[in-house]
């Protein structure tokens, strides 16, 4: 129907160009019983570029406005592949928003995979941890919600420690398992528990006991989920 083309080899130049002052106006307007448009770049060059400015740099695809309804279908006959900060000049996340600009889902460029505490399907936490009367401490962690530092008190008896998850765990759930810290000396079966505490309901006490019901520090593993 149309067709442009630009000779010169070097510079910018446009093979068609158009344009439209109004802000409900299109630049460009297809319509096909086939595909809309066919945008094919060079090697190692973008099949299509999407415009932006020094004040508002950011690309944006949407669907049709005009239903309320539209979706936006993405179709691939092999791998789809989304590529972050392919300039490497700062720390590109992938995320999916949702109503009011809620983060539903982050994945950021180091492979880590966030979602809000209120969130079902990933796990939220992990702490890897010495839990007693005395000398509790987290020997690593993650924590994939706020950023927030979890961090570990005694307990008031042995076997017992309490930790700060740092978020609210009153609809979450959690696993623990108990580990010996010297297996060549600690051999006995142990088990391990937590319960939230009452009033900070960051907080979760957990305790760990020998097959003979004694409480005994010692390590522990906890997945919030």
């Amino acid at each position: 129907g149309v067709q442009g083309q630009s000779t010169a080899i070097t510079g910018t130049t446009f093979g068609v160009y158009g344009t439209s002052n109004s802000p409900l106006g299109i630049g460009g307007y297809f319509v096909s019983d086939g595909a809309g448009v066919y945008a094919s770049g060079g090697d190692n060059a973008p099949d299509l570029a999407l415009g932006g400015t020094a004040s508002d740099d950011d690309g944006r695809i949407e669907s049709d406005p005009n239903y309320p309804s539209s979706d936006i279908l993405i179709t691939s006959h092999d791998d789809v592949l989304v590529r972050l900060d392919v300039d490497d000049n700062e720390a590109g996340n992938f995320q999916v928003i949702g109503d009011g600009d809620t983060r539903l889902l982050s994945v950021n460029e180091t492979g880590d995979v966030s979602q809000p505490d209120t969130g079902d399907g990933l796990v939220k936490a992990s702490v890897v941890a010495r839990c007693g009367k005395s000398s509790s401490s987290i020997t690593r962690y993650f924590e994939n919600t706020s950023s927030i530092a979890i961090t570990i008190g005694n307990g008031a008896s042995n076997g017992y420690c309490g930790i700060n998850f740092g978020f609210d765990l009153s609809n979450r759930y959690w696993n623990i398992t108990a580990f010996p810290i010297a297996p060549a000396t600690d051999t006995h079966a142990l088990a391990a528990g937590c319960y939230i505490d009452s009033v900070n309901h960051n907080l979760l006490w957990c305790y760990r006991y020998n097959p003979a019901g004694s409480f005994e520090d010692g390590g522990i593993i906890v997945l919030i989920y």
